[in-house]
């Protein structure tokens, strides 16, 4: 494989995800001011993804920055950087900003609320869609409830479904924590766990080169 197409096989793999309806949509509820998770690729650390929450009257933003670098045989096959911007009302989307770099190439999404409609820009790309549009943030539980998400890092539109795996314990920094296991299927496959508060303890992506991205709690929440 090409530096080039594993770079894109495991970019397309790298959708972080999220769930539910339009309403209770408080991360800072959930997980207080910040979450940090390392990215693991077969069970060694390759970079990590951070979300920044604050409040201000109405509005709840997240500011989400993921750092990666991926080798085979010491030779850098993969730089990512990822900043995203996400601006929420009632647990509807207002507004996003997102870059993603990727060994040099540039994407950017962003997405605009006027009223009712919400207006999503890929590249330059302008398309209005669902104004109930969820957006592939794991941290945000609600995707498990539908079935089209945005995802900022790839960039486009993705179907998915979920299914129920079961309970588990999932190690993370601060020890073992009880949650469900829920498969993701469709465009996107991945399996994603949370404790019984609805908060993401853990990730695992398999990309095209059969790899997996592990990503495991550093900090998600207390106990």
């Amino acid at each position: 494989m090409t530096k080039l197409a594993f770079a894109a096989a495991f970019v397309a793999a790298l959708a972080v995800w999220h769930p539910s309806s339009a309403q209770d949509l408080d991360p800072l509820n959930l997980y207080g001011p910040r979450i940090e998770f390392d990215i693991l690729r077969n069970g060694d650390r390759i970079g990590g993804t951070a979300v920044a929450f604050r409040r201000d009257g109405d509005l709840v933003s997240a500011v989400t920055d993921t750092n990666l670098t991926v080798k085979v045989l010491f030779v850098t096959v993969l730089t990512l950087t990822h900043h995203a911007e996400e601006t929420w009302r009632a647990g509807q989307l207002v507004s996003l900003s997102a870059v993603t770099r990727a060994n040099g190439a540039e994407r950017k999404v962003t997405a605009v609320r006027t009223g009712d409609v919400l207006t999503v820009s890929i590249d330059g790309a302008e398309t209005t869609t669902n104004p109930n549009l969820l957006l592939a943030d794991d941290w945000d539980m609600r995707i498990l409830a539908t079935r089209e998400v945005l995802d900022p890092l790839g960039g486009r539109m993705i179907r998915i479904a979920s299914n129920d795996r079961g309970a588990e314990q999932v190690a993370t920094k601060a020890g073992m924590r009880a949650a469900l296991r829920y498969a993701l299927t469709g465009e996107r496959t991945a399996e994603i766990w949370y404790d019984d508060r609805g908060r993401w303890v853990r990730s695992r992506v398999k990309g095209r080169d059969g790899s997996y991205a592990d990503y495991v709690c550093q900090v998600c929440g207390g106990p």
